[in-house]
């Protein structure tokens, strides 16, 4: 899903890419766009639980289901882990 019309995604930089690889590894999918909601890209409770554990690997903290529940994403997730990781670090 494309969507050529929405703005560049704010959230740039290590924290984004490396959270687009997890989500497009573990959906099976070539690219996620930032706005692209996870749900319409095939997402459900299983694939939410492998997403948060590999993003507790990767950037070595708690991340709750429901937080991307909350946040489906890449653009929000972005924005979510910048905040509880004090920047763009990583």
């Amino acid at each position: 899903m494309r969507r050529a019309a929405l703005p560049a995604c704010p959230a740039s930089g290590s924290i984004y890419e490396a959270l687009a690889d997890i989500l497009t590894r573990v959906l099976g999918l070539r690219v996620v766009e930032a706005h692209d909601n996870l749900f319409d890209l095939g997402a459900n409770s299983i694939t939410i639980i492998q997403i948060a554990a590999r993003i507790e690997r990767r950037f070595a903290i708690d991340v709750p289901s429901s937080a991307i529940f909350d946040r489906p994403t890449l653009a929000e997730l972005a924005a979510y882990l910048r905040e509880r990781l004090g920047g763009d670090a990583a």
